[in-house]
């Protein structure tokens, strides 16, 4: 009986497993780094979207989209604001529900939303 048991451990204890310990570090060290990439990517300076509802990846918003289209973007505005981003197939498309801020981007944006060159 006087003989102790030496053989206890605990997760207190230190193991002198150095493969345990590359491999936590290589793996902390690919997480932190795929994590950084994901935030450097999304920041590329672009200003962000607008709210909008979610969607597929192939077919985004049409399977929810009803006839009475013009109805239903009313009913979006009242969740994301006046104006909201929408995915109709793989194209996003930005909905202005408002003649006011129609007018101020048709009107006093015009460069900034042309899609060809002004001619002369």
């Amino acid at each position: 009986m006087a003989q102790e048991n030496n053989h206890v451990s605990g997760w207190w204890e230190v193991k002198n497993n150095d493969n345990e310990l590359i491999v936590l570090v290589v793996t902390t060290s690919v997480l932190i780094l795929a994590i950084l990439w994901y935030k450097f990517k999304l920041s590329n300076g672009a200003p962000p979207l607008p709210p909008g509802p979610r969607s597929f990846p192939i077919v985004g918003y049409i399977p929810f989209l009803s006839p009475q289209m013009h109805t239903q973007f009313i009913n979006m505005a009242h969740t994301y604001g006046p104006i909201f981003k929408l995915t109709v197939g793989s194209k996003l498309y930005v909905v202005i529900n408002t003649p006011e801020l129609a007018k101020v981007v048709v009107r006093d944006q015009a460069e900034a939303t042309m899609t060809k060159p002004l001619q002369p």
